[in-house]
């Protein structure tokens, strides 16, 4: 479980994180430390998402910047020298192009490339030369389809459905070479990885009663990859849980259907049989 740490001063932080002599990666398949978070900007709903131009019902308003880029910088540099993971809060493009430059001065003198640094949502249209930048510097991105799929209507009334169809944009961030984990960001959005798997493939948005940006929808194979590998992979245990081979934890569920077989639109509909937990039946349906 993430703890969050909002009133201590960052230089106290990092000088009390750096006496612990440990790191991202330390202890076992039960519990282990994993990355320091951070929040760079507010939300989109809240119209709060650092935003490279002013949002369109705002004249002076581009949201707010949560860390200062000094203080941001000296993070991340005491997460690349000290061996820190790091996940960046980053919705809007500014607050995306502010951790990516930051991240590239810093990778110059202690490279990050293998500490496995995220954005997190990194939705609000960031640039090819973003998704060009996070590839060249082993940054991944932690997604949340469902809040795509939250979102959407309200988004569309603040910026439009053309841009709304290019939020999130995984097909994207996938074809630039970039990882991507799955999750939901719950309770702020629905939590199910059903529901996130078919929106990830279908686009769709109940509420409008249409897809919205399907340029920037997934496989169905890419999404349960984003779901299981890619999480496992962002949360340094693609060497433990992710997929099913020997030596692995026996983590699985069993479907009502193949998903592989099922209309998309009935990804969500499927219902979860049993779950098998490090090997131990823990669920099954009655």
């Amino acid at each position: 479980m993430p703890l969050a740490q909002t009133h201590d001063d960052p230089e106290q932080l990092m000088a009390e994180l750096g006496a612990w002599g440990v790191r991202t990666g330390f202890g076992d398949e039960w519990l282990r430390l994993g990355g320091l978070k951070v929040y760079l900007d507010g939300g989109a709903s809240l119209g709060t998402a650092l935003m490279r131009e002013p949002y369109p019902d705002e004249r002076c308003q581009c949201g707010i910047q949560v860390t200062h880029t000094a203080v941001f910088h000296r993070i991340v540099e005491f997460c690349a020298r000290t061996g820190w993971s790091l996940g960046v809060h980053a919705v809007g493009g500014k607050a995306i192009d502010i951790a990516l430059e930051v991240f590239d001065d810093v990778h110059r003198r202690h490279p990050i490339d293998a500490l496995r640094f995220s954005l997190i949502h990194a939705y609000l249209w960031p640039t090819p030369q973003n998704i060009a930048a996070a590839r060249r510097l082993g940054v991944a991105v932690a997604t949340q389809a469902s809040m795509q799929y939250r979102f959407a209507p309200l988004l569309i009334r603040r910026f439009g459905e053309a841009l709304v169809g290019r939020a999130t944009p995984v097909r994207s961030w996938l074809d630039g070479g970039i990882r991507v984990g799955g999750g939901s960001d719950s309770p702020i959005t629905p939590f199910e990885p059903l529901l996130g798997i078919w929106h990830a493939v279908t686009r769709f948005v109940d509420e409008i009663g249409t897809a919205v940006g399907t340029d920037e929808a997934i496989s169905v194979g890419e999404a349960l990859d984003m779901y299981t590998r890619g999480s496992a992979w962002l949360s340094f245990a693609d060497q433990e849980r992710g997929m099913l081979r020997p030596g692995f934890a026996g983590d699985w569920v069993a479907l009502s259907e193949d998903p592989f077989e099922v209309p998309a639109l009935s990804l969500r509909d499927l219902r979860v049989r049993a779950t098998c937990v490090g090997g131990e039946l823990v669920y099954r349906a009655a």
